[in-house]
C-alpha cells in the first residue's frame, strides 16, 4: 500500500498555505486600518484643535503622506487575492476544510486589530474614549474568534 497517495496527507497545512494565510491576515488588518483611518490633520481640523495640541492613546507611526494612500489599497488587494487562493486550495483538497475555517476565524481578529489601530492613533484632546470602547468590544470578540480558530485547528489535526 502506498501511503504517499493518501488524500489526508495532502490536506495538511503547507508552507504555501501558511504564507497565504499570513498575507490574508496582514492585508485584512491594513485594509481595515485604511477604511477606518482619517488623516491626522483632517481629524484635528474637524475637532477644532491644532494638530500640535493633540493627544494620542498610542503614538502613530511616522508615515509619509503617500504611504497612507498606498498601504490600505495594497493590503486590500493582497487580502482579496490571498482569500481567493486559500478558498481554491480548500476546494481542491490541498488544505483541509477545518484548517481553512481556522484561518477564516482569524480574519475578524485582523480586521479588529486594524480598526483598533486607526482608532487608537487618532489625534484627540484628552482621553481617547473610542479606543477604550473598541477594546471593550474587540477583546472579547477576538478571544471568541481565537477559541473558534483553535477548535477548528484541533479538529483538523485530529482528522489528519
Amino acid at each position: 500500500m502506498n501511503d504517499t497517495a493518501s488524500p489526508r496527507s495532502s490536506a495538511g497545512f503547507s508552507p504555501v498555505s501558511g504564507v497565504w494565510a499570513a498575507v490574508l491576515l496582514a492585508g485584512s488588518a491594513a485594509a481595515s486600518w485604511w477604511l477606518v483611518h482619517t488623516p491626522a490633520a483632517e481629524e484635528a481640523r474637524a475637532g477644532g484643535f491644532a494638530l500640535g495640541e493633540a493627544d494620542y492613546a498610542v503614538e502613530p507611526l511616522p508615515l509619509p503622506g503617500w504611504a497612507e494612500a498606498v498601504v490600505g489599497p495594497v493590503g486590500l488587494a493582497l487580502a482579496l487575492v490571498a482569500a481567493v487562493l486559500l478558498v481554491r486550495t480548500v476546494a481542491a483538497g490541498r488544505l483541509g476544510r477545518e484548517r481553512g475555517l481556522a484561518v477564516a476565524c482569524l480574519v475578524p481578529i485582523a480586521l479588529m486589530a486594524g480598526a483598533w489601530w486607526a482608532i487608537a492613533t487618532a489625534p484627540v484632546i484628552g482621553a481617547n474614549i473610542g479606543a477604550g470602547l473598541a477594546q471593550l468590544v474587540f477583546v472579547p470578540a477576538g478571544l471568541l474568534c481565537l477559541a473558534a480558530a483553535v477548535a477548528c485547528a484541533v479538529v483538523g489535526r485530529r482528522r489528519s
